[in-house]
């Protein structure tokens, strides 16, 4: 196996992990061991990746890697029987359908500062147009700072399904820089100026899917059709990103991207994980005091969860609001289809009588 020893990354409290890269198409390789030993082996065996995305070292392939190993100087798997390697596509694969703290911890660091810098890019956005042959369309596939992704509204108008808002970002977990990042409505529609061929979009603010969030999203409502997405996504898109100087064009983006001021739940999304990211940049160098660097990474996402939880249950206190003034005006309803029928109860007893009486006039008159 033909590969190239980018280096090694040490995490706060943790062994290092040691980066690979293909030659010809610059993807990055890990062993997929140590991030199992990062994250839980448990919950690594149990996340089935895709054999495109994981290749196991058996017989002579092994014992090359051990030796290209040994040439660098990595001499702590030399006796290792089993190991297997993980592109970096197959770590957003697992991003995709995890959502457990140790792999987003993880993810966030690495998709975000180290993968994008095995590569050179010149723009912060680059795009194609893909003839997916699976699907039986085009794709515009987009390149952002580094990270290969999509905009929510070309699925949305491929898969006809939910709209992606800031609410549902946050219900499905989708972790800003992580999963998805959002654009404000104008950035979006200078971009279709560009590429006219874009959907439209009707909300304030755009999703832009990384690779992670495009999986959560298929995994969401599991579908034929999303099915097919995710195959045409493997086999057509993924091959294409490793393919830079032949296919990728520029995209000139205005640096005034400023969200909205009254998008309350949009600031409430950003803000509520900008802190979570930037807590991954104390991983980068190990700390000289690893427990007070974990004490403080800790009461960082404690600080967010109660964040999201408050919102969370702002919105559950107006629902509640809303379900008891309904439940107020069906009890009024009722009480007054009681007291009409008490009204007609009443009349029907009056009207009775009134019969009554006349019957018995009728008889004393026949008499």
């Amino acid at each position: 196996m033909n590969l190239e020893y980018v280096g090694s990354y040490g995490l706060a409290g943790y062994a290092g992990i040691h980066l690979f890269r293909h030659p010809e198409t610059k993807q990055g390789v890990f062993i997929a061991q140590e991030l199992a030993r990062l994250c839980g082996a448990a919950r690594t065996r149990s996340l089935p990746v895709p054999s495109l995305y994981a290749y196991r070292l058996i017989g002579q392939e092994l014992v090359n890697f051990k030796r290209f190993l040994l040439q660098q100087q990595l001499i702590q798997y030399q006796r290792c029987t089993r190991l297997s390697l993980l592109t970096e596509s197959g770590l957003g694969w697992i991003l995709g359908h995890t959502r457990h703290e140790s792999w987003v911890r993880l993810g966030t660091w690495l998709v975000a500062q180290i993968l994008p810098n095995l590569r050179s890019y010149h723009a912060k956005l680059y795009w194609q147009t893909l003839k997916s042959n699976h699907l039986q369309r085009d794709l515009h596939i987009f390149i952002d700072q580094g990270r290969l992704g999509i905009w929510e509204p070309e699925l949305h108008a491929l898969l006809q399904s939910t709209v992606l808002d800031p609410i549902s970002l946050v219900r499905w977990c989708y972790i800003p820089g992580l999963h998805a990042v959002l654009w404000p409505l104008h950035a979006y529609e200078e971009i279709r100026r560009q590429i006219p061929t874009l959907p439209a979009h009707s909300q304030n603010t755009v999703a832009f899917l990384y690779e992670p969030g495009l999986y959560r999203y298929l995994q969401q409502i599991p579908s034929l059709q999303n099915q097919t997405m995710q195959l045409a996504w493997e086999t057509e898109v993924v091959p294409s990103f490793h393919q830079m100087a032949c296919f990728w064009a520029e995209i000139e983006v205005k640096a005034n991207l400023d969200i909205p001021a009254d998008s309350h739940e949009i600031s409430l999304y950003q803000k509520t994980y900008s802190q979570a990211a930037e807590s991954t940049a104390i991983w980068h160098l190990a700390p000289a005091d690893p427990l007070s660097s974990l004490m403080s990474t800790f009461h960082q996402f404690s600080t967010n969860f109660e964040r999201v939880s408050a919102h969370t249950s702002a919105m559950l206190t107006k629902q509640q609001e809303f379900l008891q003034e309904q439940q107020r005006q069906i009890a009024q309803v009722i009480q007054k289809q009681q007291w009409l029928g008490e009204i007609m109860a009443g009349q029907q007893q009056a009207l009775k009588l009134q019969f009554g009486q006349l019957q018995a006039y009728m008889q004393q008159s026949k008499a």
